[in-house]
């Protein structure tokens, strides 16, 4: 397919009008009562300090160039509040949670992710581990207990060699969220799918 493009009154700059949506009434994270803003973005709202200093860490002397805008259909989104560098940072945030790709097929540490060449286990629930420091992190940690609680119902050795392994661990920890960080949770269950 060949696709030609012809440009008219070249050098004449034109400014196109993008719809960005309305304002978030309420938080800009949890859409709680917003009763906190700043000086800089006015129409960005937080609901203390918490969520405040995720839009304006303390370090910085101006919060992070974007607002956070509504859209019917898409959601939530974040808008440029003004022109930002070629190569500027723009935001960082936490994972809500990580886990292997589904799609691994080779042994891998439920904590660390690397993969492994050994046939190391977890000594508790039975998964692949590099150690017992891996066995006891902070990422196999969260589902390691509740793996370990229904041991003889899940047959790992089968999952591997149906190449599915994997696939429920991004999810148990996501699902995992709701009792033991609800505020997380709340964010979670906001996200919308764009198929």
């Amino acid at each position: 397919m060949k696709i030609e493009i012809i440009e008219e009154n070249i050098g004449e700059h034109k400014e196109e009008k993008w719809d960005t949506g309305t304002e978030v009434a309420g938080c800009w994270v949890c859409l709680g009562p917003g009763v906190e803003t700043n000086e800089f973005y006015p129409e960005m709202r937080y609901c203390g300090p918490q969520h405040r200093e995720m839009h304006q860490p303390e370090d910085h002397d101006e919060p992070w160039p974007f607002s956070v805008r509504q859209k019917e259909g898409v959601g939530r989104l974040l808008v440029a509040a003004r022109d930002i560098e070629k190569g500027e940072l723009i935001f960082t945030e936490q994972a809500l949670a990580c886990g292997p790709n589904h799609t691994l097929q080779a042994d891998h540490c439920l904590d660390c992710m690397k993969p492994i060449e050994d046939k190391n286990r977890c000594s508790a629930c039975g998964w692949p581990v590099c150690n017992t420091e891996c066995e006891s992190g902070p990422n196999h940690g969260i589902e390691c207990s509740l793996l370990a609680e229904n041991r003889s119902k899940i047959d790992v050795e089968e999952l591997k060699e149906e190449g599915v392994l994997y696939w429920p661990i991004s999810a148990l920890r996501l699902l995992i969220l709701a009792k033991s960080r609800p505020g997380d949770w709340s964010i979670l269950q906001r996200m919308l799918g764009h198929r």
